[in-house]
């Protein structure tokens, strides 16, 4: 018999005359590449010493292949891929699917999400190549990871199902099918990732309170204090600075935790009334059934 085509499943898998395609986290997992993600503040590229723009992303949908365009102000992150040893040579696609979760070495920041399946494509002679990957949060309280915080991809294990998508990554490519705005899938994925479903509305409101106070007992209270200062220097224009600080500082003493506590219900109550008007909708749109969980509508 004649071979003039081999392929060979491995897995999800599979090599056509030389090339190799697969998910990324398998491939990670497997040891066939080397994966680095950075955070990027601008869609810009240097590559053979030329600087590019970006304004869409490849992304991939069976076996076509098609551009998206980024929205304005979506967070990116800059994954590079660079094959290991025994795999260098063939076409190598590899496909990052949505939802795939990226991870800081510190816990106190955000976990982040792929917004879109994207392909990133290594051709024979490549031994590297880079996607502009845009990317939801999935903790909303943390704060975002800077420029040098050191992000890693969450690979699968080799024994774990294939082609099972999970529900973040069912909810993000639905969403990158629907045309809503960066916010509302935002909020939509807060809702899922949070477990804010499994909530009552009272349960959630209590949630979101007691997440900015302890956001706002964290911060530095220099900024209120200097708040305060102009506000009573407003006030009592004629009096010395000496005065105006000494009266600002009473004034912190007696009313700082109190402004605090008001400033995280406030806070609260905008967070509260996103998630519902916003990312609730989302989710209608995507097929939840939103009067089967606590979060109802009453």
């Amino acid at each position: 018999m004649t071979l003039l085509v081999i392929v060979i499943s491995l897995w999800t898998g599979h090599t056509v005359f030389g090339g190799f395609d697969e998910t990324l986290p398998d491939a990670l997992a497997a040891g066939r590449v080397q994966v680095k993600v950075t955070l990027q503040q601008n869609a810009t590229e240097s590559k053979a010493g030329e600087r590019r723009h970006y304004s869409a992303v490849q992304v991939r949908s069976g076996a076509s292949t098609s551009e998206r365009q980024i929205d304005p102000g979506q967070a990116l992150v800059l994954i590079d891929v660079r094959r290991t040893g025994g795999w260098r040579r063939g076409e190598l696609t590899l496909t990052i699917p949505a939802g795939t979760t990226l991870t800081s070495g510190y816990d106190g920041y955000q976990r982040l999400a792929t917004a879109y399946a994207v392909t990133v494509q290594l051709r024979k002679a490549d031994e590297a190549e880079t996607a502009w990957v845009p990317v939801y949060c999935l903790d909303q309280h943390r704060p975002a990871p800077t420029l040098n915080t050191g992000i890693s991809l969450e690979h699968k294990n080799l024994d774990d199902s294939r082609n099972v998508p999970s529900e973040l990554g069912r909810l993000a490519s639905c969403l990158a099918e629907k045309g809503l705005p960066g916010v509302d899938r935002q909020q939509a994925v807060w809702l899922v990732a949070e477990g804010h479903l499994r909530r009552s509305r009272e349960e959630l409101r209590t949630y979101l309170h007691e997440k900015n106070l302890a956001i706002l007992k964290r911060m530095d209270l220099d900024e209120m204090q200097s708040k305060v200062l102009a506000l009573v220097r407003l006030a009592h224009p004629d009096a010395s600075e000496d005065d105006q600080r000494s009266e600002a500082r009473l004034y912190m003493q007696d009313r700082a935790w109190s402004l605090i506590e008001r400033k995280a219900a406030e806070r609260a109550e905008r967070d509260l009334d996103r998630l519902l008007s916003l990312g609730r909708p989302a989710l209608r749109t995507c097929g939840y059934d939103l009067s089967a969980v606590r979060l109802g509508d009453s």
